[in-house]
Parts: structure tokens; sequence; C-alpha cells
């Protein structure tokens, strides 16, 4: 396997057995859930396509390169190296980058994960990895397109909000310009619930799709937890409390905008096939 990558170098035998028992996730939901099946390392292989590349990113982090692309069927791996600046500049170590992924038929591919290391304290290269959702059976190409942050998300207060008042009775848009959009198409006031239906564009999509909740007249909260959000493929269903229809109500979400900004002319786009 080759060298540099997060897990370093290892051997995947040709056949072997995972066995999965689960007792929880994240959000909060506990079972007991048993998995056991047969992996065939050529199956992997047949499945699985690298593509290496060597695309120069260095206007947005010093060093920064992406360096390979993976496509599987369960995710999109994409392999980054910038300059260690921790140890080499005494400044801020290497970072994941962001990226808005979509592929040829304009479907975002929403951030999974990301994780990095510098091989040691005086190395000078950070290596990274970031893994998005596999792609569709018809994608044909991958486009990424870099987002630079302006400032860091954790100097974003709660004040720093967005807001648009919702339409109950149809759709309703909160933009965040080239960031992106949230997008409620429905709203469901039920007796017991209320479910709002929505979709998200840009980066917004790619990772803040969790992000958005209901402001009332008062000033009171509702947030879209995620043990109450059912995700599809770029498709959202929140439910919170029973709200009056007769009420008035906004829509809020971070300001995104303030935050990040898009480099379409550093995008680069990776064949699948």
């Amino acid at each position: 396997m080759r060298e540099n990558t997060l897990s370093g170098e290892v051997e995947i035998p040709d056949n072997f057995t995972i066995d999965l028992d689960i007792k929880s996730f994240s959000n909060s939901v506990y079972g007991d859930w048993k998995f056991k099946f047969n992996v065939s390392k050529d199956e992997i292989e047949k499945n699985t396509n690298k593509v290496a590349l060597s695309v120069d990113l260095s206007e947005v982090r010093e060093g920064l390169k992406v360096n390979e692309v993976i496509f599987t069927p369960i995710n999109t791996i994409l392999r980054l190296s910038e300059s260690n600046l921790w140890s080499v500049a005494g400044g801020q170590s290497g970072r994941i980058g962001n990226f808005i992924v979509v592929d040829d038929k304009g479907r975002n591919l929403r951030s999974i994960s990301g994780e990095g290391y510098s091989p040691s304290s005086d190395a000078k290269e950070f290596y990274s990895q970031e893994q998005y959702r596999g792609i569709y059976e018809d994608t044909n190409s991958v486009t990424f397109i870099p987002v630079i942050s302006k400032k860091n998300v954790r100097d974003v207060s709660e004040d720093k909000k967005k807001e648009v008042l919702l339409n109950n009775d149809g759709e309703t848009i909160l933009s965040q310009g080239s960031i992106g959009e949230y997008i409620v198409t429905k709203v469901e006031f039920l007796e017991d619930k209320t479910l709002v239906h929505y979709k998200c564009t840009g980066f917004i999509e790619t990772h803040y799709g969790l992000a958005l909740n209901i402001v009332d007249s008062d000033g009171k909260e509702y947030k879209f937890a995620t043990e109450n959000l059912r995700e599809g493929d770029n498709e959202y269903i929140a439910e919170i409390e029973a709200l009056s229809k007769d009420k008035e109500y906004k829509l809020s979400a971070p300001d995104y905008e303030k935050i990040y900004y898009v480099k379409e002319d550093l995008k680069f786009t990776v064949d699948v096939k």
C-alpha cells in the first residue's frame, strides 16, 4: 500500500471477515446490532478507482497540494499535503481543507469526516484526507471547489445569524450568497409535532446541512437536533415540537458568508472512470 497515508503502510489480506457489534450511535441511538460478512480484496479493488493528481493549491495555503482522489461506492476520499507550518514557521499547524464537492449532474457530495497528521514534530509536511459520500452510479466526474476561511468558525458568535421570515405555506430560501442556500420546501404543522422539509446547495450542503433553526416571535429557538432529523440525498426532514401555524417564525443559521468565500478559479475536475 502507498506510503504517507494517514494509516501508514497497511497490508490488506486477500479475504477477510468483518464482524460488527454495535451498541450505540453518536446521536444517542442505542440498541444491539450484529453484522458479520465476508470481504474480498478483489471485489474492493474492482469497485475502487484511484486517481493520482498533482493539483497546486498553494494560493490557499503554503505548499497545499492535492495528491490523490479515491472513488468507492461508499465514499470519496481526497488526499492532500501541505507545509507543516507549526514546525517550519512556528505558526499554525496544517489544517484540513474545505471544498464544495459536486458531480457532473450537479449533486453535492456531503462531507463525512476529515483527519490529518504529521510524521513527526519537526517534519516539513502535513498530510490529510477528507471523506465525502460515495459517488452515484451515473456519476462521470466530480469537481472540487476550494472554499477559503476568512476567520475561524469559532469566532462567529450566536448573535451573528442570518435570518429570513418563514413562509408557513410555501417555499422559503435562506441565502448564504456564493456559499449556498437553505431551501425549505414544506412545513407540516401537526397536532403533536412540526415537520420541516428542506434541502441545501453548495458548501452549505457539503458541510452545514444540519445547522438550521427556527425562531419564534418571542426569540425562542427550535434547534434541528440530529436525533430528530432524517436525511436523504440532499433532503432533510427536521422534527421539532408542535408549533402554531397562525404565528410568525424565522429561519435562522450562522452567517457562513462572513466566514468563507469560494475560489471558483481554483476548482478542478476529476473523471471517475
